[in-house]
């Protein structure tokens, strides 16, 4: 199950529990995370 964190017409950040990841999708471009991993690249 996915439970979106953030989402806008141009993509959207959510967290899978399947696979325990945070995804940014923005247009066709995906980027998975670890927790820590989105941290940093928050920062």
């Amino acid at each position: 199950m996915a439970i979106i964190l953030h989402k806008t017409r141009n993509g959207q950040v959510f967290r899978c529990d399947h696979c325990e990841s945070i995804h940014v999708e923005f247009g066709t471009t995906e980027l998975r995370f670890s927790s820590e991993g989105f941290r940093t690249f928050w920062k």
